[in-house]
């Protein structure tokens, strides 16, 4: 059932055009925002403030059709702040790693 799921989902966000992608992506990302902050806040990890701040840049460079030039910095910069669920014995963590 979740297989059936993830194939309806991945079939419509294909047909869906780079930029649309781009927009549900950077809405799931604000969705989720919170919960690295509050993994952040009650564990001393991180930095939430990179993270949105590549949000904003990315919403501001889609408003501006700019094509970012920055994606695989913004890629390392997530991947060095982003906990390593099996290093904490939270939940926490991975609701921080989404």
């Amino acid at each position: 059932m979740e297989n059936e799921y993830r194939n309806r989902i991945s079939k419509k966000l294909d047909s869906l055009s780079e930029e649309k992608r781009l927009i549900f992506s950077l809405l799931i990302c604000e969705i989720l925002l919170p919960n690295y902050v509050y993994f952040s806040n009650e564990y001393s990890y991180g930095d939430p403030s990179e993270l949105e701040k590549i949000i904003s840049t990315l919403f501001k460079d889609l408003i501006e059709k700019n094509k970012s030039q920055n994606v695989d910095i913004y890629i390392n910069v997530v991947e060095n702040i982003t906990p390593d669920t099996e290093d904490y014995d939270t939940i926490l963590a991975s609701f921080a790693y989404n």
